[in-house]
């Protein structure tokens, strides 16, 4: 018999309180909103789900998921935003250790799945404390990235753009069980369909294991989180 726990959503379904934020608003606000947008957006494509589905890789050879997604993500706000801006020196490495270079998408279990989304959103609270903090966006930070300084503004930037492709990744995942569906206020929701820019409430119909395009597109985005790793330190 399964076990209650691991039937139980891991995140629970709510609202999509997500806003288009300072439309106006200065460089720092509209960045640090931006990242703010996509980490909210990716516990929402967490929500409803259990332990056993956040943990179901997609298909061979790829060993990513959802809560290896999530993971690798605890790490690379604590790496950009702690080592590299504030040089910290006693930053964990959460998952990928010198034993298991590839830990955070390899060493997964369904049985600390929760504990990772936990420590992903206790991350974040230090993460965007240490973003907001530093107030100037063109002068160096105080660590070096590869021997070259490097300043917040390219750090946003280059975070956005991260999970901007791993929230992809995720909608793909997620579909193997149910479309995500993103919450719109209704007036603006007509708007986009009027213009034809609203793509997000129309039916996903789910992936199969065996399709050999999405064994496909499997290969690919093991190959792109490889890349991925290899690149972010």
């Amino acid at each position: 018999m399964t076990s209650p726990s691991t039937t139980t959503p891991v995140v629970a379904q709510r609202e999509d309180t997500r806003t288009d934020g300072p439309m106006t608003g200065g460089e720092q606000a509209i960045l640090n909103h931006w990242l703010d947008l996509y980490r909210d957006t990716a516990l929402l494509k967490l929500a409803g789900l259990d332990a056993e589905q956040l943990t179901r890789r997609a298909v061979p050879p790829s060993s990513m998921s959802l809560i290896g997604i999530v993971r690798h993500l605890t790490e690379v706000e604590a790496y950009w935003l702690r080592v590299v801006l504030l040089d910290e020196q006693d930053v964990p490495d959460y998952y990928c250790t010198p034993a298991s270079q590839d830990g955070d998408f390899d060493d997964i279990h369904p049985a600390t799945a929760a504990a990772d989304v936990a420590a992903y959103q206790t991350e974040v609270v230090t993460t965007r404390a240490n973003a907001m903090a530093w107030t100037d966006l063109a002068v160096p930070v105080r660590a070096l990235r590869k021997g070259q300084q490097v300043n917040l503004r390219w750090i946003l930037t280059h975070l956005i753009e991260e999970y901007a492709r791993h929230l992809g990744h995720m909608d793909l995942l997620r579909d193997r069980w149910r479309p995500f569906r993103m919450t719109i206020r209704s007036g603006q929701r007509e708007r986009d369909r009027q213009r034809g820019a609203y793509r997000d409430d129309r039916d996903h119909p789910a992936t199969s294991a065996a399709d050999p395009v999405a064994a496909s597109a499997g290969v690919a985005l093991s190959h792109q989180i490889r890349r991925c790793h290899a690149a972010r330190r």
